[in-house]
């Protein structure tokens, strides 16, 4: 089984959203991601983040800390009436520092959206 393998299946061309306000850690994380071996695009407003996904048929959308509280409301609330199954990860500061953690809780994400599909 292979790092981008959750039980069997193959993750490798799962995309994932990545949006920041903060373009130094929108690049490290899609940085991250993408030595992961996920496919990343990136986006640094709410209304990007909205256009994006609906482009991309992302599996996640991971949204930075660095948004206000109102965007990250913004943003969750019109991903999930816009996309119902769509994963979404609201980072919290601590979880920008260790990459390893925030991979594993990525998985958690998929792993959930793709029980949630196939039931």
């Amino acid at each position: 089984m292979t790092s981008l393998e959750i039980h069997g299946m193959d993750l490798s061309s799962v995309v994932i959203l990545n949006a920041s306000p903060e373009p130094s850690l929108r690049e490290l994380r899609s940085k991250v991601l993408n030595e992961a071996g996920y496919h990343t695009d990136s986006a640094a407003t709410p209304e990007e983040v909205i256009r994006l996904a609906s482009q991309l048929n992302c599996s996640v959308v991971v949204v930075c800390h660095c948004f206000s509280a109102r965007d990250r409301l913004k943003i969750s609330t019109l991903l999930k009436q816009a996309f119902p199954n769509i994963g979404l990860m609201l980072l919290k500061s601590s979880e920008s520092s260790d990459p390893r953690a925030f991979l594993c809780s990525l998985k958690g994400i998929l792993l959930r959206r793709l029980q949630k599909l196939a039931s």
